[in-house]
């Protein structure tokens, strides 16, 4: 489904019924990297929210440069599209990029949060104090802080 929120539209997978999880998706993916997980968890009783973000697969692609994609853009989302949808508690669950939304969340609204799930990155502070090697290990991330370098370079050979 298309919700329109009040800077964006996003595509927005919304299934099963009980307690919220929320699922953030990590770059470069859309809401369809939790396609395993969602029937999983709501066969278990759970109602899954699982939002393509700003700027990916089928959602809006807003202009203003970095500043439109910024993490505190990202939570304002969430904390809209789950006031459309009538979410007071939830869980969240967040993959690499989703995962620093999902603590943003959690680190905004903390009562509204029941539970908290990050894989495959680390905390931020854990991240920006881990030293040289950990940045060596980051270097892709370097791809994005230029405009336009990481989208010639993945899409290339057709995007393969």
């Amino acid at each position: 489904m298309r919700v329109r929120l009040s800077e964006v539209t996003l595509d927005v997978e919304v299934s099963g019924e009980g307690p919220v999880v929320l699922l953030l998706h990590g770059f470069p993916d859309s809401h369809l990297l939790w396609r395993r997980q969602v029937p999983a968890l709501n066969a278990a009783g759970y109602r899954t929210v699982a939002p393509t973000l700003r700027g990916f697969g089928a959602s809006d692609r807003p202009e203003g440069g970095p500043e439109a994609y910024s993490p505190a853009k990202h939570v304002g989302d969430m904390l809209e599209l789950l006031a459309h949808l009538e979410v007071d508690r939830f869980h969240v669950v967040g993959h690499d990029w989703g995962s620093a939304v999902a603590q943003g969340l959690a680190s905004v609204v903390p009562e509204r949060v029941r539970g908290l799930g990050l894989l495959s990155v680390g905390h931020v502070t854990a991240v920006l104090g881990a030293g040289w090697e950990q940045k060596q290990r980051s270097w892709y991330m370097l791809l994005f802080q230029l405009a336009g370098l990481a989208e010639d370079w993945l899409s290339r050979d057709d995007h393969a």
